[in-house]
């Protein structure tokens, strides 16, 4: 019984795709980086975890322009699986 489920849960995280994952993780990254850009600046650190996810956000908003003007295709689970890396990111950061 266990088995089977195990299986079912990983058809399902293969059937998300790699490229949805490849987002979520890049944009966790993203966010980190601003997050340590952020430090000098001396705010809190649930300060500078909303400005890494408003930074986050504002590269997969652009990627997804840049997507559209060079392949004319914006897609929708891009930036949601962008979303899921940020909220991701925040609670991770924050507690």
């Amino acid at each position: 019984m266990k088995r089977e489920k195990w299986d079912e849960f990983v058809e399902k995280l293969v059937a998300f795709g790699v490229d949805r994952w490849m987002h979520i993780v890049l944009i966790m990254v993203i966010a980190w980086v601003a997050s340590v850009l952020f430090l000098p600046f001396g705010f809190s650190r649930v300060v500078r975890s909303i400005l890494a996810v408003l930074v986050g956000a504002l590269f997969a908003i652009g990627k997804e322009f840049y997507d559209k003007k060079t392949t004319g295709v914006v897609e929708r689970k891009d930036l949601i699986a962008d979303g899921i890396g940020l909220v991701l990111y925040f609670l991770i950061s924050v507690l």
